[in-house]
């Protein structure tokens, strides 16, 4: 199997199967032969996003190799960009931003922003003059 064969599996198991998908992704962790990338925390994270402490667990090693990096931009308005996340990464992201993201910078903050942007898609299926949701 390949890192293809290993996030097509773990998509597979899908939140139906997210103790299937675990242990596909600690054999794939366990492997020397390839590194998961993106899509394999993105399939993880769609499978086990019920799991909070789990999913919490998997996404802050995703940050920690740089898979998720550069999403967060702070301002007067911070913005989240999930461009590149899964359902299940943005999810566990919005969750991670809240109880452990933001609380550690609003300790350090002279203004605190009264309000967050989510930024999802590329605006393509919206016509320009629209206005978001």
């Amino acid at each position: 199997p390949d890192v293809i064969t290993f996030s097509a599996a773990i998509r597979a198991c899908g939140a139906q199967h997210p103790t299937k998908a675990i242990e596909l992704f600690q054999q794939l962790e366990a492997s020397c032969s390839f590194v998961a990338d993106i899509s394999i925390f993105n399939a993880v994270l769609d499978a086990v996003y019920l799991d909070r402490a789990y999913a919490n667990k998997v996404f802050i090693l995703g940050m920690e190799r740089e898979i998720y990096s550069n999403f967060v931009a702070w301002g007067p308005t911070p913005q989240l960009d999930f461009h590149s996340f899964s359902e299940g990464a943005a999810e566990t992201a919005v969750r991670w931003w809240f109880e452990q993201g933001m609380p550690s910078r609003l300790d350090d903050a002279v203004v605190r922003p009264s309000r967050l942007e989510l930024i999802t898609g590329w605006g393509r299926s919206r016509p320009m003059h629209a206005k978001g949701d």
